[in-house]
């Protein structure tokens, strides 16, 4: 079958801190747009583990203690040290990978960067980079969609995104999620 260039879709990663196109990037690199990240089921940063050769990510019943390592080295999990693996949020540094505990609700890209980064991100990426990006404002666009889901032990999981084009030049946009759950256990005292 003959495909046309213009039918081949084209993805463009930020990991050169620049759009460019994946093909043209000399680094090891993973990326997921938000439909993939939706039609694979990852809800959470700890999901990207299974979907992301080399990728390990840990978690802990305590919130800081939650450990990302890249071709089986990274930080232990100690609140004192920087990790080796550094997380950004909207080109945003996170020091602590515990703050990456929430959902990935409107994500628009999602990029691992295997290998040392620090020439473009710093000296916290010796071992890789997760490099997560937001959806911007839509302009001409005003929606709002609300997605609900329960589960085992009381868990509830809801997200509010809302899109709203206020001038032609302007647009805001928002998001909220909320996750509960009682827990596994019971205590009795």
């Amino acid at each position: 079958k003959t495909i046309k260039k213009s039918e081949i879709e084209v993805i463009s990663v930020m990991a050169t801190k620049r759009s460019q196109s994946i093909q043209e990037v000399p680094i090891s690199v993973v990326a997921f747009s938000g439909e993939d990240l939706i039609k694979s089921g990852i809800e959470e940063v700890a999901d990207l583990g299974a979907f992301t050769p080399n990728l390990y990510v840990s978690k802990s019943s305590m919130q800081v203690s939650q450990t990302i390592g890249i071709r089986g080295v990274g930080t232990s999990s100690n609140a004192a040290l920087e990790p080796s693996v550094a997380t950004y949020i909207d080109g945003v540094y996170m020091p602590r990978p515990g703050a990456l505990l929430g959902s990935l609700t409107d994500i628009e890209m999602v990029e691992v960067l295997r290998g040392p980064q620090g020439t473009l991100f710093g000296r916290n990426a010796s071992i890789g980079v997760v490099n997560i990006r937001s959806k911007s404002p839509e302009l001409g666009e005003n929606y709002a969609d609300i997605s609900m889901g329960v589960g085992n032990y009381g868990a509830i999981d809801t997200a509010i995104t809302a899109n709203a084009s206020l001038t032609n030049n302007l647009a805001v946009r928002g998001n909220l999620n909320y996750s509960a759950d009682d827990g596994y256990g019971e205590n009795l005292y």
